[in-house]
C-alpha cells in the first residue's frame, strides 16, 4: 500500500509531460497525413491522373502577369494550385496541395529576391483546417521582408477574385 501511495505524486507529476507527448504524437501523425497528400498529388500528376490547366492573368495594364496552374482530378476538384507572382525586386511560387475531398493540407512556397535571398516556407494543415506547423527557411542571402504564405481554402473562388483587392 505504501508503494502505491508513493507512486501517486510521481504519476501526477508526469501527467502533463505524458499529455504533451500524446499531443505531439497526434500532431506528428497529422503532419505525416498532410505529407502523404502531397506525395499522392505528385504521384497522380506525374502519372497523368490529373489534368493540367495553365492560365496567365494580367489584372491591369500596369501589373505584372501572374501565372496560375491547376491540376484537376477526375471529379473536377483542384488537387494542386500553383501561383507564380512577383514584382521588380522579388518573385514567389506558391504551391497549394489539396486532399481528395478538396481540403487544403499543405503549402510550399519558394521565394527569391534581387539581393540574392532565397527562402522556402512549408505550411501543414490538419483535415479540419487547423494549422499544424509553419516553417520558414532562409536558404541563402541576407534576407528579405517576404509576407507569410496565406491559405487558399477555396481555389475556384480565389481564382475568380484574383484581380480584386480581397484575395
Amino acid at each position: 500500500m505504501r508503494t502505491s501511495i508513493l507512486l501517486i505524486p510521481t504519476l501526477l507529476a508526469l501527467a502533463p509531460a505524458l499529455q504533451a507527448q500524446a499531443r505531439t504524437s497526434e500532431s506528428e501523425r497529422e503532419i505525416a497525413a498532410a505529407r502523404a497528400v502531397y506525395q499522392d498529388v505528385l504521384r497522380a500528376a506525374s502519372s497523368g491522373q490529373l489534368a493540367r490547366r495553365d492560365s496567365t492573368i494580367g489584372c491591369s495594364p500596369d501589373d505584372l502577369e501572374e501565372e496560375v496552374t491547376r491540376w484537376i482530378d477526375s471529379a473536377g476538384r483542384i488537387r494542386q494550385l500553383t501561383w507564380v507572382a512577383g514584382s521588380d525586386d522579388h518573385a514567389e511560387t506558391h504551391r497549394f496541395y489539396y486532399d481528395g475531398s478538396g481540403r487544403l493540407r499543405f503549402i510550399f512556397v519558394s521565394r527569391g529576391a534581387v539581393n540574392g535571398t532565397q527562402q522556402e516556407e512549408r505550411v501543414y494543415y490538419a483535415a479540419d483546417g487547423r494549422l499544424l506547423r509553419r516553417r520558414r527557411t532562409l536558404v541563402e542571402g541576407p534576407g528579405y521582408p517576404f509576407a507569410e504564405a496565406q491559405p487558399v481554402w477555396r481555389p475556384d473562388e480565389w481564382l475568380r477574385r484574383l484581380c480584386s483587392d480581397g484575395r
